[in-house]
């Protein structure tokens, strides 16, 4: 039996006029897989994670002869890789992105560019002192932040400048790689000195941000793949009605791929991924207290917080005003208090509940609440 082709994917051509394309596949794959079996590899809970892709690639690439890569198919895959991580990242941020920005948007905008601009000036001071070339020290900077799609954008913008020189061209690669690992090395050292140094008890912040989610109470999202044959082909109101739960389908991907925005009118089909959200309304009160009314609008505001504060404002008229960016001012008298709100889209619509109404004093509802209190207790 001829073993000729396995030769060839395991070593290449032979020939520099022509690489085999396989052999640069099988490189690849190789350098991924060895990358993340040592991401696995942990020091005292540490672990470098994906880094160690970038440090077998190098490795690989120090043994490795050149001449056996095909260079085409390593400039595909290199430029699809980097979409794909760009697109996945918008994808995972794009749910609550323009709520995020209404939020704090201009704040996160203005300390964004702040930290762009520090890096740039650092880096160009340095190309001054040290006369290193600036095409070397744009790799430099990109890989000190970690920042990839910056190298993919700077090599991007030096081959549209019309100056193809390779050897430049491989200089920003070769600073990004030579500042990449010492940018996670140095982020990872910053958190444990931080963490020493200010005293951080990992047990008091984990009950922090639990008390934190308790008093938000922030949506739970879910993707989940449709398999009720009953509901097939039936909209996404229709399903809403008959579930009989509070719940908000945000995108559906359908078994060939593409990725739709739903509606109430979107039908469901065998095999679709639906993105949900959905909050915990197992135990809720509603109420309404009389206002006058400006200018009508919608906000969701931390239960417990606001409770805190309204306990506290003197007695009086109070005006609550809420901002394009989803802050939330509530004046009254000399008091003033701002909170962040949520958009409310993303956050369902109170069940509403049939059955028999009642009143009751309050000191008697108190008073039912504290001798069952204890039920619930955590202890």
């Amino acid at each position: 039996m001829d073993f000729k082709w396995l030769e060839t994917v395991v070593m290449g051509s032979g020939d520099p006029a022509h690489p085999s394309i396989a052999h640069t596949i099988f490189v690849l794959a190789a350098v991924i897989a060895s990358g993340i079996a040592l991401s696995r590899i942990k020091i005292k809970g540490i672990s470098l994670g994906m880094t160690w892709i970038l440090f077998t690639g190098i490795a690989f690439g120090h043994f490795l002869d050149s001449g056996t890569i095909h260079h085409d198919t390593l400039h595909f895959i290199k430029e699809f890789g980097l979409i794909l991580f760009v697109f996945f990242i918008g994808l995972q941020v794009g749910p609550g992105f323009f709520s995020s920005l209404k939020s704090g948007g201009l704040k996160l905008i203005g300390l964004a560019s702040l930290i762009i601009f520090l890096g740039v000036g650092t880096a160009y001071a340095i190309h001054l002192i040290t006369g290193e070339p600036l095409p070397t020290m744009v790799g430099v900077l990109s890989g000190a932040v970690t920042n990839t799609p910056g190298l993919g954008a700077a090599q991007q913008a030096y081959a549209d400048s019309g100056m193809a020189d390779p050897t430049i061209a491989d200089s920003i690669s070769l600073g990004y790689a030579v500042a990449y690992p010492l940018g996670v090395v140095g982020i990872i050292t910053t958190i444990i000195v931080m963490r020493y140094v200010l005293r951080v008890d990992f047990k008091k912040e984990d009950e922090g941000l639990a008390a934190m989610s308790d008093v938000t109470n922030l949506p739970q999202r879910f993707s989940v793949e449709f398999t009720n044959e009953m509901l097939e082909g039936k909209t996404i109101a229709i399903a809403h009605m008959l579930i009989n739960r509070q719940f908000v389908v945000s995108r559906i991907m359908h078994p060939s791929g593409e990725i739709v925005m739903a509606d109430g009118n979107s039908k469901l089909a065998i095999g679709d991924r639906l993105r949900i959200i959905c909050t915990d309304l197992a135990l809720g009160i509603e109420t309404t207290i009389p206002a006058t009314f400006i200018e009508e609008g919608r906000i969701v505001l931390p239960g417990k917080l606001l409770c805190e504060v309204v306990r506290k404002l003197p007695g009086g008229m109070c005006d609550v005003t809420v901002s394009d960016r989803l802050q939330t001012v509530i004046r009254c008298e000399k008091s003033r208090t701002t909170i962040t709100g949520f958009d409310p889209v993303e956050y369902p619509e109170l069940p509403e509940v049939s059955g028999h109404e009642f009143e009751m004093p309050q000191s008697v509802l108190r008073d039912m609440i504290g001798r069952t209190l204890f039920a619930i207790a955590v202890d």
